[in-house]
C-alpha cells in the first residue's frame, strides 16, 4: 500500500479505513501548486492480467466478436443436444473426448455455441471454457492461442484453479511465447495436478472448428496434446471437440491413445436433420412474412407454399448452411421476399449472389488443394457420378485420386452401390461392393457448373463424360483386336455399358 494513503494527518486518502488494499493504482494530492503521485504495488492478479492480454478473446462462446454467435433455432437438433448433455453431466463416462463431426455446413458450430451457453448459464459447475476456431480471422485460426485462452477462462470457472494460473504466469510471463505443449503442462496441466480443491464433477472444455485452424500439422498436435492431457493422472478434464471428418483428424481418431478414450457422435444427413431444416426453413419464412407485411400485400400466408419448402430441404442435404444462406437472402433489408426467393430458383449471375457465403466455403475447401488440374479432374469425375475405378481409369492414377479425395473429404459421402443387372454371371464378371463417392451437398453440383459462382473451378459436365468414354472406347477397342473368345467379348460390352450408366450419359455418346 501506498505511504500517503497511511499518513496521518494532511487530508489522507483513507481516513479512518482499516484493512484497505489498493493496487495498481495513481494517488494525486495538491497542495497549491505541488502534486504528489503514488503508484501502488503490484496486483496479486498480476499473472491473470497479463495472460489476459495475449489470449483470443474473439474465440470465447460470448465474446462480442462473435455476435451474434449462431446457435440451434428452437426445437431442433435436440436429440444431439441431448446426448451431448447427457454425456457432459456423467459422473463416470466410458470417455474423456467427445468427437462431434459431420460435413461442411452440418451446424456443429450452431450446436457447440447451444451447449456452452447451457453450460454457462445452468451447468456452471461443469464448464471450464471454450475456443471457438474460425478460418481467416487472426487469433481464432491458430493453435498457439489455444491453450492460454482456455486457461484464463479455466481459472475464472474452475475453483481452486485462479491463483495457481495466475502464479504460473507471474513465473515465466512469456509462457504465451512458448511451444503450445509447454503452454498445456504449464497453465493446465500442472495448475490441476497442484490443486488441493478438485471440482466434484470432471469440467468440460469445448472446442470448435478444429479443422478451421491452420495448418493440418497443428490440428493434430493438438489433438495429441489433448490425449495425453486426458491420460494424465491427477488432470480432470473432458473434451468436446467438433470438425469436419479431414483425412488427418479422422486418421488422428482413429490412433491410439484417443481411439480408446473418444466417443463418436456423428451428425450426417438423416431424416431428422431434414425435419429439423424444414421446421427452421418454416419458422424463418413466418418471421420474413410477419417482417415484410406491407410489401407482402395479396401474397397468400403460408408463405411460401409446402411443395417450395420441401424442395430447398431436398437440396439443403441436412446441411443447414443451406438453409441459413436461402433464409438470409430472401429475408435481405429492403428487397422483397418474393422476388429473392424467385432468384434462388433462378441460375445465373443472381442466382451468385444468393449463395456468396455458400460459395465461398466451397472455394476455401477446394483452394487447399495445390494441384488444381488434379483438382478439376476428380471433381469431374464425381460429378458425372462416375465410379472410383473409372476416375482412376480414365483421369488420374491412384496415388494422386486419393490425395485429392484427403483434401475433399469433408464434401464428399460414400453411397452403398446397388447393382441394375440381376444375372449371377454378369455379378461374378463385375463385381460392385465398392462404395461409390458423391457429394454430400447437391448445391455443390450446382456450384460446379455455374461459372458465376465457382469461378477458376468451373467444369463442363459433357467435356469430362466425353474424355471417359472416348477413353473407355479405346480401351475396348485395343481389347476386341487382342480378344481370343467370346466372354471377353461380352465382359467388354458389359464395361461399356456399366461406364454409360455411371455417368448417366445416352449411349449414342459413344459414336462421337
Amino acid at each position: 500500500m501506498s505511504d500517503l494513503a497511511r499518513r496521518p494527518g494532511g487530508n489522507p486518502f483513507f481516513a479512518g479505513a482499516s484493512g484497505t488494499r489498493v493496487y495498481d493504482s495513481t494517488f494525486t494530492q495538491v497542495h497549491g501548486d505541488v502534486h504528489h503521485n503514488n503508484f501502488s504495488g503490484q496486483s496479486q492478479d498480476a499473472g491473470l492480467i497479463a495472460l489476459s492480454h495475449v489470449i483470443s478473446h474473439g474465440a470465447i462462446h460470448d465474446s462480442l466478436e462473435r455476435y451474434p454467435a449462431g446457435k440451434c433455432h428452437p426445437g431442433t437438433r435436440e436429440g444431439i443436444i441431448e446426448t451431448i448433455q447427457e454425456w457432459i453431466k456423467d459422473p463416470n463416462p466410458p470417455s474423456n473426448v467427445l468427437w462431434l463431426y459431420g460435413q461442411a455446413g452440418a451446424g456443429k458450430s450452431a450446436i457447440m455455441q447451444t451447449i456452452a451457453e447451457f453450460l454457462h448459464e445452468c451447468l456452471k459447475e461443469h464448464y471450464a471454457g471454450s475456443f471457438f476456431f474460425t478460418g481467416g480471422k487472426p487469433k481464432c485460426d491458430q493453435g498457439d492461442a489455444l491453450f492460454c485462452t482456455l486457461a484464463y477462462q479455466i481459472a475464472i470457472n474452475v475453483p481452486g484453479t485462479r491463483e495457481l494460473v495466475n502464479n504460473a504466469m507471474i513465473a515465466d510471463v512469456t509462457l504465451h511465447t512458448k511451444l503450445m505443449e509447454t503452454q498445456l503442462r504449464s497453465l493446465i496441466v500442472e495448475p490441476f495436478k497442484h490443486c488441493q480443491f478438485l471440482p466434484t464433477h470432471t469440467p468440460t472444455i469445448l472446442i470448435d472448428g478444429l479443422d478451421e485452424c491452420q495448418g493440418s500439422d497443428t490440428q493434430r498436435g493438438i489433438l495429441k496434446l489433448i490425449a495425453n492431457a486426458t491420460t494424465a493422472a491427477g488432470v480432470p478434464l473432458r473434451f468436446v471437440i467438433a470438425s469436419r471428418p479431414e483425412f488427418w483428424i479422422r486418421q488422428e481418431f482413429d490412433r491410439k491413445p484417443l481411439f480408446d478414450i473418444t466417443q463418436r457422435l456423428d451428425l450426417g444427413a438423416s431424416l431428422q436433420a431434414s425435419l429439423d431444416i424444414k421446421k427452421y426453413l418454416k419458422d424463418g419464412f413466418a418471421e420474413i412474412y410477419d417482417n415484410n407485411l406491407d410489401v407482402m400485400t395479396g401474397i397468400q400466408s403460408p408463405w411460401p407454399p409446402t411443395n417450395v419448402i420441401d424442395d430447398l430441404v431436398y437440396n439443403a442435404s441436412g446441411q443447414f448452411i443451406y438453409a441459413k444462406t436461402v433464409l438470409k437472402f430472401v429475408g435481405a433489408e429492403f428487397y422483397d421476399p418474393q422476388e429473392q426467393l424467385d432468384i434462388i430458383s433462378t441460375p445465373g449471375p443472381l442466382q451468385a449472389s444468393a449463395f456468396s457465403d455458400l460459395d465461398r466455403l466451397y472455394t476455401k475447401i477446394l483452394s487447399v488443394y495445390p494441384r488444381r488440374e488434379s483438382l478439376i479432374r476428380v471433381l469431374g469425375g464425381l460429378l458425372v457420378d462416375a465410379h472410383q475405378t473409372i476416375i482412376e481409369e480414365c483421369l488420374v492414377e491412384h496415388r494422386e485420386l486419393n490425395l485429392v479425395l484427403r483434401a475433399i473429404s469433408s464434401l464428399l459421402l460414400r453411397e452403398e452401390v446397388v447393382p441394375f443387372y440381376q444375372d449371377k454371371d454378369l455379378e461374378s464378371i463385375h463385381p460392385r461392393e465398392t462404395p461409390r463417392l458423391v457429394f454430400s451437398h447437391r448445391s455443390l453440383k450446382e456450384y460446379l457448373t455455374d461459372s458465376n459462382r465457382s469461378g477458376e473451378f468451373v467444369i463442363s459436365r459433357q467435356l469430362v463424360a466425353d474424355e471417359i468414354l472416348n477413353h473407355v472406347v479405346n480401351l475396348i477397342i485395343a481389347g476386341l483386336m487382342g480378344a481370343q473368345d467370346n466372354w471377353y467379348l461380352d465382359s467388354l460390352c458389359i464395361s461399356i455399358l456399366l461406364t454409360c450408366s455411371l455417368l448417366q450419359v445416352p449411349y449414342n455418346a459413344c459414336a462421337q
